[in-house]
């Protein structure tokens, strides 16, 4: 949580949506609008270098040794990240707000701070979910179809003693 704070010192607060509501709700809504969903596999760690070096050999206002720099640490370091084609260009945008705020050129600083944050906030929605699915397999089907109480209302009464 201490990186996401980090993160809003840099970003200007139209740039980054921070919501109090569950993980799961915002998640629910999106998936409701999608018509077709394409299961594919994982990505590999050769495909993670190819995307992370095609998007560092377009930022052009760096020199090449500073692009060949960037791009030795994603084939060291970054490819191994369990990240998808749109989770590194985000990286790569936001290392680049990162670089603008502190008036430097994008460096391996900021890559690390992005993937840092994205790993640490990955970890804690995946308990969150852990718990959220434990706590709804733990809790009548009967008492989940036929109550008028939230499902939030029922998880708590049942975690609080309420």
């Amino acid at each position: 949580m201490q990186e996401l704070v980090q993160l809003t010192k840099y970003v200007d607060l139209q740039s980054l949506a921070l919501s109090s509501s569950t993980y799961l709700t915002p998640f629910q809504a999106f998936q409701s609008r999608l018509h077709v969903t394409l299961g594919l596999s994982p990505l590999s760690v050769k495909d993670r270098r190819d995307i992370w070096y095609n998007f560092i050999k377009d930022l052009k206002e760096l020199s090449k040794d500073h692009r060949r720099a960037l791009a030795h640490e994603a084939k060291e370091n970054w490819c191994h990240a369990d990240l998808n084609g749109r989770q590194i260009r985000n990286c790569v945008k936001t290392a680049l707000v990162l670089a603008r705020q502190d008036n430097a050129p994008v460096g391996v600083k900021h890559f690390q701070t992005v993937i840092d944050i994205g790993m640490h906030i990955h970890i804690y929605t995946s308990i969150y979910l852990s718990i959220y699915l434990l706590l709804l397999l733990s809790i009548p089907m009967e008492e989940v179809s036929s109550s008028q109480i939230s499902f939030q209302e029922r998880i708590s009464r049942r975690t609080c003693g309420g």
